[in-house]
């Protein structure tokens, strides 16, 4: 009996640790290119349409099919300085605005200083 404690126990630690991991992992890697941040600002928007009372529930929207060009750089403290936000709908350009600005990223230091111009697709519906 005791052992079948002590295998199961071992089991859920290495679970959880493995799980642990993997999270910090994806949080914490190291952006590497252009395409690397593009994806993780992409992943970023996207997860916040998964957050309960995300900024577009707050703002009361339902719905959401906007194009949005994203021109930023990244400053020497890591952190996105968004310059312009540009959409045909201002609630699109509001939230990727308060979502992206001064997010801190892991990211190589030959990244830092340039001007970035990214295009997304927002695709969000409410649950």
């Amino acid at each position: 009996m005791k052992t079948l404690k002590f295998i199961t126990v071992t089991f859920l630690f290495a679970a959880f640790a493995t799980v642990a991991m993997a999270n910090s992992t994806v949080k914490n890697t190291l952006i590497r290119s252009t395409d690397d941040l593009r994806q993780v600002i992409k992943e970023k928007v996207e997860s916040n349409y998964a957050e309960p009372f995300n900024l577009l529930y707050k703002k009361g929207v339902d719905k959401l099919e906007e194009n949005v060009e994203i021109i930023f750089s990244i400053t020497p403290e890591n952190t996105i300085s968004i310059m312009s936000v540009n959409s045909k709908n201002s609630i699109a350009s509001d939230f990727v605005m308060q979502l992206l600005q001064k997010e801190k990223l892991e990211i190589d230091r030959l990244l830092v200083g340039q001007i970035y111009r990214i295009n997304i697709k927002l695709s969000y519906r409410a649950s």
